[in-house]
């Protein structure tokens, strides 16, 4: 078999199609022959869970083999997956960030509308604050993804990094909330909780002063344009 490589988010061709369907479950999107951002996270993905050292985002004939059955993790890999597999079985860093975030429900702006809160002061920027309370969140549950004062402040960058697969976030679009659980079965409307948020419709949904618990429905006017996953 002729040697596969696929570095370029612009590869389109059967190579990337073949690859797309030995990547199955890792894929959460279609097999449309084009190497764009899906594909590359889910080459990222598939390396981690393959027990890569340094997992990236190109594909070639090594991984393909790996997909397709025809070659086997050596033993330094398989030592990566099961631990990987065991990390992943304790409690998940979104849980630790929940677990968070419903300690400062009902926390508010002092004085109102100032975006002085306890989340801003901390983080060392007065502003929108939506992604510093997801930020807090992040560094009081142990997250690598995150870093005060540092990473984030603005929700554009965290949405950046999650779509290149960047501080171990993925996609899986600007205000931020942390996601609690779908309830509805057809996945319909969730519950979740938010920084910076009034929660209902009597003021702002991004800036609205306080730590909000709500429930919405994620296609009202569009205003879910992604879910970012948290891998660690």
């Amino acid at each position: 078999m002729r040697t596969l490589k696929l570095t370029s988010p612009f590869t389109t061709g059967p190579d990337v199609a073949r690859l797309q369907k030995a990547l199955g479950d890792y894929l959460q999107g279609s097999v449309d022959g084009e190497f764009g951002p899906d594909t590359s996270r889910a080459v990222y993905r598939a390396k981690y869970w393959l027990g890569y050292a340094n997992p990236n985002h190109t594909a070639g004939t090594a991984l393909l083999n790996l997909l397709e059955g025809k070659r086997q993790p050596n033993a330094a890999m398989k030592k990566r997956i099961t631990a990987r597999k065991k990390a992943a079985a304790k409690k998940p860093i979104r849980l630790k960030m929940l677990a968070e975030a419903k300690k400062w429900v009902g926390t508010k702006e002092s004085p109102a509308g100032s975006n002085r809160v306890k989340f801003s002061l901390w983080y060392g920027m007065i502003g929108p604050w939506c992604a510093m309370f997801v930020t807090w969140c992040g560094v009081s549950a142990g997250s690598k993804a995150f870093k005060r004062s540092v990473r984030y402040a603005y929700v554009p960058y965290m949405l950046a990094d999650a779509k290149a697969g960047s501080n171990n976030l993925t996609i899986t679009y600007y205000h931020i909330e942390l996601f609690e659980k779908w309830l509805t079965k057809n996945q319909s409307k969730f519950a979740s909780y938010g920084g910076n948020t009034s929660g209902d419709n009597s003021g702002s949904q991004s800036n609205g002063g306080a730590v909000v618990h709500r429930e919405k429905y994620p296609r009202y006017k569009n205003d879910v344009i992604a879910f970012v996953h948290v891998g660690a």
